[in-house]
């Protein structure tokens, strides 16, 4: 059966609903009623917010609370300020900022505080490695980098400053050809990257394996490239193709240090 129509409804003669009378003015609208606050109200809302800053303070420490049992870390270094971490990395940035400038006396100082605040910075450890170095003090600088793959065996950049350092050294009494090269594959096994390339190309060439630093210097060119940073290194990274294509290793050149 098919479901009735809703009904029409109609006016009390049983003809059409009457017309709406528009005769009515605006002031004819009722007026509002107006609902007047309790003298309570302020009351509740101070309470309101006390029992909001509280729960805010609750959630707070109980957040702390948790991330302290995560991060085996005490209370009293999240509230109390143990800052020795934040320390470090602001000695640490400033002793890469004077290496950058050729400043390695400086560098190495900087680097110096920031091991003595934390020990364990192997990235300090590794770049004051590099800093000894650009002085000649290369027994220092293999020590230092050392340090820092016993601290963090995982430590790509460490390896390649290890294995640049033991490829390229001007004083032949601290190259090492062979172990240069194992040292520079695991960097590149650990982060593929141009200047790992450009490292173990001269590690083979360090160790008279021209054909393979020729083609890994191919490589370590074309992955520059890919990064972006050609610009700035594919001029050194072909004088280093040029040499292992004259059969000649790569020797790093004395810095200019500007103390």
């Amino acid at each position: 059966m098919d479901r009735p129509l809703k009904p029409v409804i109609m006016s009390h003669s049983g003809s059409h609903p009457p017309e709406p009378d528009y005769s009515k003015t605006e002031n004819d609208k009722p007026t509002p009623t107006v609902i007047s606050m309790s003298p309570e109200y302020p009351k509740y809302r101070n309470a309101l917010i006390i029992g909001g800053v509280i729960l805010l303070l609750a959630v707070f420490v109980g957040g702390l609370y948790l991330l302290a049992r995560h991060k085996d870390w005490s209370v009293r270094k999240l509230v109390g300020g143990d800052w020795s971490s934040l320390y470090a990395g602001f000695y640490s940035n400033r002793g890469l900022t004077y290496f950058r400038k050729g400043q390695y006396e400086k560098a190495i100082s900087a680097f110096t505080k920031a091991i003595e605040i934390n020990p364990t910075d192997e990235r300090a450890y590794s770049t004051r490695g590099l800093a000894y170095a650009g002085k000649s003090q290369y027994s220092k600088a293999i020590s230092d980098i050392n340090k820092a793959l016993e601290i963090n065996p995982s430590d790509a950049e460490a390896y390649n400053n290890l294995a640049w350092i033991l490829a390229t050294c001007p004083d032949a009494r601290y190259r090492d050809g062979t172990e240069a090269v194992e040292l520079a594959q695991k960097s590149v096994d650990l982060v593929l990257h141009s200047q790992n390339l450009d490292t173990l190309a001269a590690a083979y060439a360090e160790a008279r394996k021209f054909e393979h630093a020729i083609t890994t210097q191919e490589k370590a060119i074309a992955q520059l490239k890919k990064e972006g940073d050609a610009r700035k290194l594919i001029d050194e990274f072909i004088e280093h193709l040029k040499s292992y294509r004259n059969h000649k290793p790569w020797r790093e050149k004395p810095k200019t240090m500007k103390e």
